[in-house]
């Protein structure tokens, strides 16, 4: 990591070094240190308004366990179903390339539909646009 503060940032090297030597005295947490290394890089390279909402982003995602905003929507095509099996969708989705490997990823606990945790027996409703978690991938389903 210190090579990321002396090369990638424009901070005054005695603040490099306070840094580094906080985070050897175990003064700094690493995670701390990571975290102002990568405010100081989007800070520098966009805006600190930037820096701050990607933070916000980061920390609601992987710290609340909430989704991105921006998620991408995938067009399935329902067929007249009202619902479908969740291994089902996810080949459909294209999430997953085979049956076997979502039923897998269901059977891992990997898979989440609107933040609930997916069983084989799980259907989804052909209605709405469900949000779908596959292992760390956030989809939205648009039926057709």
């Amino acid at each position: 990591m210190s090579h990321y503060f002396e090369w990638a940032t424009e901070l005054p090297m005695p603040e490099v070094q306070a840094i580094l030597r906080a985070i050897a005295a175990k003064e700094l947490h690493p995670r701390e240190a990571k975290r102002k290394l990568a405010r100081t890089i989007t800070t520098e390279l966009h805006s600190a308004a930037a820096a701050e909402e990607a933070e916000r982003e980061f920390d609601r995602v992987h710290k609340e366990g909430g989704a991105p905003l921006a998620v991408p929507t995938i067009d399935v095509k329902a067929n007249g179903a009202k619902e479908i099996a969740i291994v089902e969708l996810l080949v459909l989705a294209k999430i997953a390339p085979s049956k076997a490997a979502a039923r897998r990823l269901v059977e891992q606990n990997g898979v989440r539909v609107e933040g609930e945790l997916a069983t084989l027996d799980t259907t989804v409703p052909v209605k709405g646009e469900p949000l779908i978690r596959a292992g760390k991938r956030f989809s939205r389903i648009r039926f057709r």
